[in-house]
């Protein structure tokens, strides 16, 4: 197609998380010559749309909340869709995947994308139902992983052919620090200059196990006793974190950051980077840490190893182990030299293959190629 294409990017919301950071990576970087893009959450903009809106990308915020399949939603989104008359709506997760795709069908929309971002193990029976039918009207639906496009497509009896795996990418170039960066963020954390910074970046939920870091936090802290952690995002278990931190006397080794947007900066002031989820997609904030340079401990779950080679890139250890993963961290912490080859070596494998332009390369050739059958 040699016109510019509409693209109708729809999500949940947009407050911060992985997967509306890459929405906000994709609007800032697709070409603009090719594409027009208009953003809508059926939530409010949140922070990461007026981002989006400061790159000259209209967002909309339709404001709705509560239950999944309120058709009011739809009919909503359905009114949005036949004004803007876009030639692909993009949808990303359930709550999108299903009024966007319910309401693109509606307006008739030739191209219709649904994205799987993570592995449900929870889903309800009566969303793999909807997910099932509404494959059947996807033009594609992109898995961020192999992982969850096997993962999903069992679950939910979907054929594979129905999905395309698209790597999650980041922006690298926000990830070029000096070491003065690092310096004054532990600074401003009240570390100390000597201390070894044990961090970690994402939302306070039972997902991303930051239990077993603060558990792990005592073993480490009997051989390596100037370790401090760094947590930082926000969500519903930091309540319930913060109390575990007290009762276990670490409220001096604990920092807790909440959510915040200088991410580069924060990741520049740790040592090793830790993730210790429960289960995961293709996560945006493991790739940062690898494409600053971090050595990294992660969990063995999910989309994570096809991110980071064992001992290669980083070091893989089995979720739900504060044990195992506190031996990993010592092991990093305890030795410079593996450090420093594992924080190189991470950071060539994002470079090489996880960035946004190689997402974007994909993204291009997905919607020329549903296009040009459409």
């Amino acid at each position: 197609m040699s016109r510019v294409i509409n693209i109708l990017h729809v999500i949940g919301g947009l407050d911060v998380g992985g997967a509306e950071v890459l929405l906000r990576h994709i609007c800032g970087h697709i070409n603009k010559s090719r594409y027009k893009i208009t953003v809508c959450s059926l939530g409010n903009k949140g922070l990461i749309g007026r981002e989006i809106e400061q790159l000259g990308i209209p967002v909309i915020g339709l404001g709705t909340s509560g239950r999944a399949y309120d058709l009011r939603v739809t009919r909503q989104l359905l009114g949005l869709i036949k004004a803007f008359h876009p030639d692909v709506i993009h949808c990303h997760m359930f709550k999108a995947n299903f009024h966007g795709r319910v309401a693109g069908v509606g307006a008739g929309v030739p191209v219709i994308i649904a994205t799987e971002q993570n592995r449900y193990e929870g889903k309800r029976k009566v969303d793999i139902w909807a997910d099932r039918l509404l494959a059947q009207v996807s033009s594609k639906i992109i898995a961020c992983s192999e992982s969850v496009k096997q993962f999903t497509a069992q679950q939910e009896g979907i054929p594979l052919e129905r999905f395309v795996v698209i790597h999650n990418g980041i922006n690298t170039s926000d990830f070029f620090t000096n070491g003065k960066d690092g310096d004054q963020a532990r600074k401003e954390l009240g570390f100390e200059k000597n201390a070894l910074v044990i961090g970690t970046v994402g939302r306070l939920v039972e997902q991303k196990g930051h239990r077993y870091l603060v558990d792990a936090m005592r073993q480490i802290l009997q051989a390596f006793p100037m370790t401090r952690a760094l947590i930082v995002g926000e969500g519903d278990l930091r309540q319930k974190l913060e109390e575990q931190v007290a009762s276990m006397g670490l409220s001096g080794y604990v920092k807790f950051a909440g959510s915040r947007r200088d991410i580069p900066r924060l990741l520049s002031a740790m040592n090793v980077f830790a993730f210790p989820s429960l289960w995961e997609g293709l996560p945006i904030a493991l790739m940062e840490a690898m494409a600053i340079g971090l050595p990294v401990v992660a969990s063995d779950v999910d989309g994570i190893p096809e991110v980071v080679d064992n001992e290669i890139t980083g070091m893989l250890m089995p979720p739900r182990n504060s044990a195992l993963l506190a031996e990993a961290l010592m092991t990093i912490l305890d030795n410079q030299t593996l450090a420093r080859m594992m924080g190189k070596r991470g950071r060539e494998r994002v470079l090489s293959q996880f960035t946004i332009d190689h997402y974007l390369e994909r993204l291009d050739a997905l919607y020329q190629s549903l296009l040009s059958r459409s």
